[in-house]
């Protein structure tokens, strides 16, 4: 398959709410699949008790409104630390174009008159530290023109540092 490999990363991020920790709107042209998701925490190491935070990966098609609270992070090319962004696998790609791409959303995104629908939910083992999911082919998450995937905290957790990473395959646009 070819297209362009982007890895959309909100950085580490200060989390205590139910939000969503990454919003990604594809422009009117792009089309492609999501291919896994990654999400971390790093501020509770020591942990006697062994809290679970469902995260859960959603699609959004049609009408709906953005989560608020949150930092736009569409110019930022270069992920690292706290900055949050989007990478190219190869330097040498095109812009990657997508419409929006927000972080920390501290509300989550409500739908119109269009849907919001859950791919998969997980569980987030705070003393793990990590939740990383990755798709084989056959399992891709495909993602249309104008829609969104967003990638969420669905429970309240314990105030945390969070990272969290989607990576998408454009195929079109």
């Amino acid at each position: 398959m070819l297209g362009r490999l982007i890895s959309v990363d909100t950085g580490w991020q200060t989390v205590a709410a139910v939000q969503d920790l990454l919003e990604v709107k594809l422009g009117s042209g792009q089309a492609g699949f999501v291919t896994g998701f990654k999400v971390m925490q790093s501020s509770v190491e020591t942990t006697t008790a062994i809290p679970k935070y469902q995260i859960q990966l959603k699609r959004a098609t049609g009408s709906f409104t953005s989560g608020s609270g949150g930092t736009d992070i569409s110019g930022s090319t270069a992920p690292l630390g706290s900055t949050g962004g989007v990478q190219s696998a190869s330097t040498s790609q095109a812009a990657h174009g997508l419409a929006t791409v927000e972080r920390n959303n501290t509300t989550q995104a409500v739908v119109g008159s269009g849907t919001l629908t859950s791919w998969d939910a997980d569980a987030l083992n705070e003393s793990s530290g990590v939740l990383d999911i990755a798709y084989i082919p056959e399992e891709w998450k495909p993602i249309g023109p104008s829609e969104a995937v967003i990638l969420g905290l669905e429970e309240v957790p314990t105030s945390c540092t969070m990272r969290a990473i989607v990576k998408i395959i454009l195929t079109h646009g």
